[in-house]
């Protein structure tokens, strides 16, 4: 656990009891994402120490509810790690990403699969398909993430995306993108990333430390821009970038969680009237839409996964993604 901002503990606790609608999961793959790293800083807004955090896993059953229908003891499965109300506005208008009353998985009111076992309500749980591992079931959610980005961004084919920060959600955004047969654009200061973009199918790929990041863009886009900017890497520079590279009435999609305050010219929102569109977490529905799309695209998610290690790693694990030396890190206990 996290049990404040820099540390990392192994502890014992007691198995979780459930209720009559839940089903209790013996974690086997999880994956460490980047709003865990936030955590480890104590900068994120949700998944504050002390905290069980994680929530991007899959694991076997090992105990229904019983209320509990269409799941039993063995089944392999990964769950949606959001609860949400159903009865809000937003709730009701298919946004239930931005629920009034959303419970979130890895946060002090709902202890994450950083543990040997978590227990989840058996509404949000979904059987692995046959064909994936418990490491690629693992992945499912990330790959969530960049459905909805890349429904937020609205994108049609054979127009121009440029991805910027090719993390596992700019890698996941990337393999949703190019089934849109779009030109796709993805830059990143770390060239192992970027080899790992070209891998997965990106058309180009950009290190802005020594390449002109603005220039290419332009003579890739014959001097127009972008069609949507997707920022994924969440600095101030990745930010003022997307702005720049996107054409006149194009889109900017801000998917990243930011550290901390940016300043930008909102002058050039409103001359060149661009569309910037946040991206939370994903819907239920894309959810259950991602469960079917990871069956194609297996052999992608896999690449993701760098590095393999235990609980009793995840100290070092955590300084791994700081770093930046890792993209998706698997812990099993």
């Amino acid at each position: 656990m996290i049990p404040k901002p820099h540390k990392i503990e192994v502890i014992d606790v007691e198995r979780p009891i459930i209720n009559d609608t839940e089903i209790l999961v013996k974690v086997r793959a999880v994956g460490i994402c980047a709003s865990e790293v936030h955590a480890f800083e104590g900068t994120h807004p949700w998944r504050v120490p002390p905290v069980i955090s994680g929530h991007e896993f899959s694991g076997s059953i090992v105990e229904v509810g019983k209320k509990v229908k269409g799941f039993s003891a063995g089944d392999s499965v990964t769950a949606c790690p959001i609860a949400t109300c159903d009865i809000c506005e937003y709730c009701l208008a298919g946004r239930d990403n931005i629920c009034d009353n959303i419970r979130i998985l890895g946060t002090p009111k709902w202890p994450g699969p950083f543990a040997e076992y978590v227990r989840i309500p058996y509404s949000t749980a979904y059987r692995l398909p046959s064909s994936l591992t418990f490491e690629e079931g693992a992945l499912i959610e990330p790959l969530t993430v960049g459905l909805h980005t890349v429904n937020r961004s609205s994108i049609k084919r054979g127009q121009f995306v440029a991805v910027l920060g090719a993390g596992a959600i700019g890698l996941c955004t990337l393999i949703v993108a190019k089934h849109l047969e779009v030109t796709s654009i993805i830059s990143d200061i770390v060239d192992s990333k970027l080899d790992k973009a070209k891998s997965l199918g990106a058309d180009f790929i950009i290190n802005p430390k020594s390449e002109e990041l603005y220039k290419i863009v332009r003579d890739v886009t014959k001097n127009k821009g972008v069609d949507v900017a997707i920022d994924c890497a969440g600095v101030s520079k990745s930010l003022t970038d997307s702005l720049s590279l996107v054409k006149k009435g194009g889109t900017v999609v801000v998917t990243a969680l930011f550290k901390k305050s940016v300043e930008m010219d909102p002058g050039t929102i409103t001359t060149r009237e661009l569309d910037v569109r946040g991206a939370i977490l994903y819907t239920k529905a894309e959810f259950k839409k991602a469960v079917s799309l990871s069956k194609g695209v297996r052999t992608d998610l896999r690449q993701l996964i760098t590095h393999r290690m235990h609980f009793e790693d995840a100290e070092e694990a955590f300084g791994l993604m700081q770093k930046g030396e890792a993209i998706r890190i698997m812990l099993s206990p």
